[in-house]
């Protein structure tokens, strides 16, 4: 009876060995929020965009979008970087390094704060200064503010001390790095639009013989610098022109064509940028212009060439949310006519 007790638990010994190595215990992924002697990681929460009319409209337009993000001492930005330029992408909602886990210096009081940018652009060197161009670009900041510990003592961050505490007095909802994105770029979007309205009969069909055969920005700035600090964008460079037509001979229609889209970037004290558009219809060729005076980042402006009837040929060429608005009729040889 003893032999076969014994054998009975050496069995059963083999079998719970075997479990063991199928099924073994995870380890605990929050352990580093008691344990000091663990490193603490580098987490952001679920980051957000500032509504505005600009190309990114959502976090979703951002999802296959690699973001960069800086780690920068709090108390002078231009010391020595936690993160430089780091890559990251939105995973499940939450933005997360790309090059895997980084963690916070184990023995260092070091505040830092962080700052991110979409799309990742060439980096300065160990400067926080990034050249970008002419796209839509996001920029974040998350700066920690104090909180008291259990004994009510001050804590300030972010650090690994104040991680753990965050996490310990269970306010790392609100605490936590976390980015809410603005855009750091205007926009322009131009459209072409048959003026059919209320009890006009004309359609789509009627404007086919005009054509817009170029669309043409010039005086604008094609790159500036991006201080990743700040959000701002100066030492504009790369002046010059850009057209926007991809394909020739676009007619206008009643819902509108899409002419072209950029984010040029504009010193305001300077001379203003043109937009000018050629046109060929059955008075003739003709070009129509309009200055940009003033742009504000994160700001999509559309400007829309209005066709009327092609028995009154007459091109609208306004600006939402701009007070300048240019109206222009033609004669027979295709000459603009003054107002």
């Amino acid at each position: 009876m003893k032999r076969f007790s014994l054998l009975l638990l050496g069995a059963l010994a083999i079998f719970m060995a075997g479990c063991s190595k199928h099924n073994p215990q995870q380890p605990d992924p929050d352990a580093w929020v008691t344990d000091l002697s663990l490193p603490v990681p580098i987490q952001f929460g679920s980051p957000s965009i500032i509504e505005t009319k600009a190309g990114f409209e959502s976090l979703s337009d951002l999802e296959n979008t690699t973001f960069a993000v800086f780690g920068l001492p709090k108390a002078d930005p231009t010391g020595t970087a936690l993160l430089l330029n780091e890559p990251a992408t939105l995973e499940s909602g939450y933005l997360a390094l790309s090059k895997g886990t980084k963690y916070y210096p184990r023995e260092s009081d070091e505040n830092y704060s962080f700052y991110a940018y979409a799309p990742q652009a060439a980096s300065g060197g160990t400067s926080p200064t990034i050249q970008i161009g002419t796209q839509d670009y996001v920029w974040a900041q998350t700066v920690a503010e104090p909180v008291n510990d259990a004994e009510g003592n001050e804590v300030d961050g972010y650090n690994a001390k104040y991680m753990r505490t965050i996490r310990q007095m269970g306010v790392a909802m609100t605490h936590s790095p976390n980015f809410a994105f603005k855009h750091v770029t205007s926009g322009l979007k131009i459209m072409a639009v048959a003026n059919i309205t209320g009890q006009d009969t004309s359609s789509d069909t009627d404007f086919k013989d005009i054509k817009i055969t170029d669309v043409l920005l010039t005086n604008m700035y094609r790159a500036g610098t991006l201080d990743v600090t700040t959000g701002e964008v100066s030492g504009l460079t790369n002046k010059g022109g850009q057209y926007l037509l991809k394909d020739g001979n676009v007619s206008p229609t009643k819902a509108g064509v899409l002419l072209g889209e950029a984010y040029p970037y504009l010193n305001n004290s300077e001379e203003p940028i043109t937009l000018t558009v050629d046109v060929e219809s059955p008075v003739g060729k003709y070009t129509v212009s309009i200055n940009i005076k003033e742009m504000q980042p994160g700001v999509r402006y559309v400007y829309k060439v209005m066709f009327n009837k092609p028995d009154d040929v007459r091109i609208a060429v306004s600006g939402v949310g701009w007070d300048e608005e240019q109206e222009i009729s033609f004669d027979d040889n295709g000459q603009p006519l003054e107002n």
